[in-house]
């Protein structure tokens, strides 16, 4: 699965029983880091076992981290119930990826949990993603009440 990228939607099920016997650590921190980038950035339905595994093995996925620590945000954004048990760790992981600069679309799903700038609450988020090394440019304009801005492009 990891460098074919085949039967992708069977490997839920084989990494669970793979994980229950004293799995490669390795292998575990690959696929973890790769279902989170897949959920991320290209939308694929992760099974609720893996975000467990991602909890169990965050502390020590080291580059792996972010990427899961971002895909366990998102599914909480997602699954609000869920996420309630995880207020603390959720309150700590948005301050911690805010306090570095990295804002993304689903941190006001916890501004009721955490404090979210007010700058990010009053923004519009476009996401866009596309294949490493092309350009995407966003055109857009602001308007404000009845005052109608004008047209501007920005590469993204």
């Amino acid at each position: 699965v990891l460098f074919t990228e085949d039967k992708v939607e069977e490997s839920g099920v084989i990494f669970d029983s793979y994980y229950c016997y004293r799995p490669n650590i390795k292998i575990v921190q690959a696929y973890l880091a790769y279902s989170a980038y897949g959920y991320l950035a290209r939308h694929m339905d992760v099974k609720e076992s893996i975000f467990h595994y991602m909890e169990i093995e965050m502390d020590q996925m080291g580059r792996g981290r972010d990427i899961c620590s971002l895909a366990m945000l998102k599914h909480f954004s997602e699954n609000r119930e869920r996420g309630e048990a995880y207020n603390v760790w959720i309150c700590r992981e948005v301050r911690r990826f805010l306090s570095r600069g990295v804002l993304v679309p689903w941190f006001k799903s916890f501004m009721y949990q955490t404090d979210i700038p007010k700058e990010l609450i009053d923004r519009a988020c476009v996401v866009y993603t596309t294949k490493p090394g092309h350009t995407v440019k966003v055109r857009f304009r602001i308007d404000q009440g009845e005052k109608t801005g004008k047209w501007q492009e920005e590469n993204m």
